[in-house]
């Protein structure tokens, strides 16, 4: 489970960054053993300050709400915490691995060759990549 990942890597001195609607994760039950929750693991909580249910759209005539609401700030805290991980890292003198978006391939050949090598790079460490 997530919760038991979660207690390897704190085990393992690694740092276990969470992200998830806290208000809604302190409504629901813990379902793990532990009785315990993945929030509680956390050594650093990002509330992404959705709604409990994750769902916004009410619909005439239908019981349940759609659409859900933590989609677009999960997609923005992640894309702000990657930009700010690259800055600290070229401000300490490491070069990360950044893949382009493949798109530009299309102008530009050595943008394939760069991702190509990190493809190669991960290719054995990273599942489907």
């Amino acid at each position: 489970t997530t919760i038991e990942f979660a207690k390897v890597c704190r085990d393992r001195g690694i740092k276990v960054i969470v992200l998830t609607n806290v208000e809604y994760s302190k409504y629901l039950d813990a379902l793990h053993h532990s009785k315990t929750k993945l929030m509680d693991h956390a050594d650093v909580l990002i509330d992404n300050c959705s709604v409990i249910g994750d769902a916004l759209v009410e619909i005439d005539n239908f019981p349940i709400k759609v659409g859900p609401g933590s989609t677009v700030p999960f997609v923005g805290i992640i894309n702000a915490l990657m930009a700010e991980t690259v800055e600290i890292l070229v401000d300490r003198g490491v070069t990360p691995d950044v893949y382009y978006n493949g798109n530009l391939a299309a102008n530009d050949d050595s943008v394939q060759d760069h991702n190509n090598e990190i493809i190669d790079k991960y290719f054995y460490r990273i599942r489907d990549l």
